[in-house]
């Protein structure tokens, strides 16, 4: 099985490594998660939808059989809770990460008579990012750098300059390079995705976040990136509009 369920699960070993979580420790969660996405494929479970009782009923059958640490269900259970927090956390930006944009796009269309973009919509912001599937690095490439714009007050030349070196061990602040060198915090959703970022795409210290054209200046570039989050027949989403939609 290698869809989402699997690859959720693969990110979340990855996620517990980062974290530092001991190789014995490691060892055990590895088996648990490999016995879950097999219960879960062979009951055609999707992830995101599993209900206590069909974790209970696992964590039961798993910890009887299980040949490897023999972990107790209540472990079983705690393991599979911070799954479900992580899988919360990385996909929070699919539930409507827009919905305090209503108040600034209604005054920004009140000062400009009407004139922005009218299509340019929360709902249409929703539905931009929920084609974005986090398991997909260009995509999630596109969703961090539209919750980096929304969510901080980063510049073009910040976000086209950010490098891993630039979060700190945490990935809960960002060092901005710019003209006034400063430090920038960010909300635990965005922490989450960078560092699912990062490892998908085995990206060194030294390396862009993002993989932007470095002949054209750092607005063309952002906007370009923000451009394949929108499909053809959509109106453009530029960095300046995400900033409006404050």
């Amino acid at each position: 099985m290698k869809n989402f369920n699997h690859l959720i699960i693969r990110d979340f070993i990855n996620y517990l490594e980062f974290k530092g979580v001991g190789p014995d420790e490691l060892r055990t969660a590895y088996f648990i998660l490999r016995g879950y996405d097999d219960y879960i494929s062979d009951n055609n479970f999707m992830l995101e939808h599993m209900s206590y009782d069909d974790i209970l009923r696992f964590a039961d059958e798993y910890a009887g059989r299980a040949e490897n640490a023999k972990p107790s269900a209540s472990n079983i259970l705690k393991l599979l809770r911070e799954l479900n927090s992580y899988i919360s956390e990385l996909t929070y930006f699919y539930k409507d990460p827009f919905s305090a944009a209503d108040a600034g796009y209604a005054t920004a269309c009140k000062e400009t008579g009407g004139k922005r973009d009218k299509k340019l919509t929360r709902a249409y912001l929703s539905l931009i990012v929920s084609r974005l599937d986090p398991t997909d690095a260009e995509k999630l490439e596109c969703a961090i750098a539209i919750l980096l714009i929304s969510g901080t007050n980063l510049t073009d030349p910040e976000i086209a300059d950010l490098r891993v070196s630039d979060l700190n061990g945490h990935y809960s602040e960002i060092y901005a390079r710019g003209e006034n060198e400063r430090t920038v915090v960010i909300s635990e959703t965005l922490s989450n995705l960078l560092k699912a970022y990062v490892m998908r795409r085995s990206l060194k210290p030294d390396d862009r976040i993002f993989s932007l054209d470095p002949s054209k200046s750092p607005a063309e570039s952002v906007d370009e990136l923000l451009r394949r989050a929108a499909g053809d027949d959509d109106p453009p989403l530029t960095a300046d509009i995400i900033r409006r939609l404050k």
